[in-house]
């Protein structure tokens, strides 16, 4: 049993309805292009959390920026701040203020530490929001959908399907054996959507006449399971169907009679014959191979082929009769389970002449079916297969729902527990054809084995409508019929596999929520702080917070440095980048620290501020120097229209 074909996977968008109509919606694309779009949302991460990270130390910022004196300490943490530092550098710069100003300022530490830890806090969510971007896309373990030309149903009136029922049977019973056991399971069985349906296995009553039980019963039962889990259809709601299996078994012992040459077992009619089965014991004394013969009959029909006698006789369950025909196989101690009782003993003569002790030996099914109407659930009896699903025996379903259960109903009818050849006793056998012990429930291990391969059968063969029969067995293809009607066609386009690689399937949701958070933030931050926050009327609006975010700009600090030494005349004060009124040459700034700010003293010359514009003063500059006035004393602070003389550090006078 292999994975589906890449040549059958669906490319493009779809929504896997297990997953809910929101967070189902998926993207499957080959790998070459799965790897651009990852590219592409890391990339588009990145940028999303570095420009949240700009707005978030811009909103700092201004909320800090209350125009009210504070110590060196702050004014450089501002100053940190305009740069729009990364976190890392955030951290970096925040341990370096605080180790410079430690001693100086006050509560250095307090200040510092919580600028630390909101950038360490901010990276590690950073971090996290990249793993879940890359939670967006997944390429392994991918559940696909089936995208086949060669879509088709088995001809219910053809009987010659033996090629692809051999197929089937094959592939379900190795299938079975590797995958429907506890524990881990390899990587052949991530085919399905489920690698297997479970049920339950309990005691129950024999499940016809008393007299007819050699042993206890045995019950398989899977419950009411949605086809979606079971078989990996893509069902919305209130298409849903659900299905019901429930297998009875027990053993049909006799004791052996003397002088046995051939053998006839009557259970009921078959067609002209006067017994069910029988058995040559000549061919038996010669064989050392356990062989299965099989006879059944359905509830809801009266084509039956095998008419059981009353003792066996059912009215609510289809029955199959499955005789094992153990032939002289032999088991090294006595066995006491009843399927395979041995208790006479055979001498052999091994070849060291040695005599040694070999032992010589002497199952109904209910389907129930339950679809979803807008009435609420609708379900058959727990009873045979009905062979007609309508409205009529199943009210309120909707054609999608009927195409279903015959597709269902179909695998069911084919594979049944008369189906499997395998036992597992048979892969206990020694060189010389001798079974070693065995335990005395054995005939449930048994039965149970075949029970899950009609299930793995029954996956199999529903996905193969999708994919096509004709696909597994070629020589089916003229025994498939093509969909015939709109819900077959329906059908075809709503089947899930599993894939293991080729594939990526990025979940819909989740790659336009992060491409549109992500390209909403970096479109917020470059309108608000690469061009709102230079217009004239966002920044009355804002004034005069917004006016510290623009004077703390490095052009504006270098701007006040070079005034303070009296290097040019500025203008464009309220500007991020101010410029000289001039193209001249600025020395660099002077490494020795200016003397202390004292009082200014009534100034002797005037410089006249144009019309609506903010200009430095060479002149008062040149006078004031020598009495080492600080950086915010040489900013003017006149605004509006009309000439203005700068008195002093208190305001202009007119």
């Amino acid at each position: 049993m292999s994975e589906v074909e890449s040549r059958f996977v669906k490319r493009g968008y779809w929504v896997n309805l297990s997953k809910g109509p929101i967070m189902g919606q998926t993207i499957t694309t080959d790998t070459q292009t799965g790897a651009f779009l990852v590219a592409l949302l890391a990339i588009t991460t990145s940028l999303g959390m570095s420009h949240l990270w700009h707005l978030i130390t811009f909103f700092y910022h201004q909320s800090r920026a209350d125009g009210r004196p504070s110590d060196g300490l702050f004014r450089h943490q501002q100053a940190l701040f305009r740069t729009l530092p990364t976190p890392s550098s955030l951290t970096a710069d925040s341990i370096k203020l605080w180790y410079a100003w430690r001693g100086v300022g006050d509560h250095t530490l307090a200040r510092s530490l919580p600028h630390t830890i909101a950038a360490l806090l901010f990276a590690v969510g950073s971090i996290a929001v990249s793993v879940f971007s890359s939670s967006v896309a997944s390429s392994t373990d991918l559940e696909v959908l089936v995208n086949s030309p060669f879509c088709g149903i088995m001809d219910p009136n053809s009987t010659s399907w033996q090629s692809y029922l051999n197929v089937v049977s094959s592939e379900g019973t190795s299938y079975a054996s590797s995958c429907y056991r506890a524990g881990s399971l390899p990587s052949r069985c991530d085919v399905f959507s489920h690698s297997s349906v479970p049920f339950t296995t309990e005691s129950s009553a024999c499940p016809f006449d008393q007299k007819m039980c050699a042993s206890p019963a045995v019950s398989f039962d899977s419950g009411l399971v949605d086809v979606n889990d079971a078989f990996g259809l893509n069902l919305h709601a209130s298409d849903r169907v659900r299905y019901h299996k429930v297998a009875s078994g027990n053993v049909l012992g006799r004791p052996p009679l003397p002088d046995e040459e051939f053998v006839k077992y009557l259970y009921g009619n078959t067609d002209a014959l006067d017994f069910t089965v029988s058995q040559s014991l000549l061919n038996a004394n010669a064989n050392m191979q356990i062989r299965t013969s099989a006879v059944w009959t359905y509830v809801f029909t009266d084509e039956n082929d095998f008419v059981p006698i009353p003792d066996l006789k059912r009215h609510d369950a289809d029955v199959t009769l499955r005789f094992i025909l153990k032939n002289s196989i032999m088991f090294m101690q006595p066995v006491d389970d009843p399927m395979y009782s041995a208790h006479r003993e055979v001498k052999l003569l091994d070849t060291q002449g040695e005599n040694n002790t070999r032992f010589i030996s002497d199952f109904p099914g209910s389907h129930q079916m339950c679809v979803n109407t807008p009435n609420g659930e609708s379900c058959t009896a727990l009873s045979g297969l009905l062979y007609d699903y309508s409205n009529e025996t199943i009210p309120g379903a909707n054609q999608l729902q009927l195409a279903v259960l015959r597709i269902v109903e179909q695998a069911a009818l084919i594979f049944d527990n008369s189906v499997p050849q395998s036992y597992i006793v048979e892969d206990t056998s020694d060189s010389r054809e001798s079974i070693t012990e065995i335990p005395d429930d054995q005939w449930i291990k048994e039965t149970q084995r075949w029970e899950a391969i009609v299930w793995a059968t029954h996956q199999i063969m529903v996905t193969d409508v999708a994919i096509g029969p004709a696909v597994r067995d070629p020589l089916s293809q003229q025994f498939v019929l093509p969909p015939t009607n709109e819900q077959h066609q329906n059908l075809c386009r709503m089947q899930k596999m599993r894939k293991q690689g080729g594939f990526v399937n990025f979940n819909y949701f989740g790659l336009v929520f992060t491409i549109s958070v992500s390209g909403t933030i970096v479109l917020i931050d470059l309108v608000l702080l690469r061009f709102l926050i230079y217009l004239r009327k966002f920044q009355q609006a804002l004034a005069p917070r917004i006016d510290r975010w623009t004077q703390d700009s490095v052009f504006q600090l270098d701007r006040r440095a070079h005034e303070a030494q009296g290097n040019g005349i500025w203008k464009d004060l309220d500007n991020e980048v101010p410029v000289t009124t001039e193209g001249i040459e600025l020395p660099d700034l002077l490494l020795e620290t200016l003397p202390p700010p004292s009082t200014l003293r009534p100034l002797t010359s005037t410089q006249l501020v144009q019309s609506g514009e903010r200009t430095s003063f060479q002149t008062l500059l040149s006078e004031t120097q020598t009495q080492g006035l600080g950086l915010s004393d040489l900013e003017p602070r006149c605004h509006g229209p009309g000439p203005h003389i700068l008195r002093d550090s208190d305001g202009c006078t007119p």
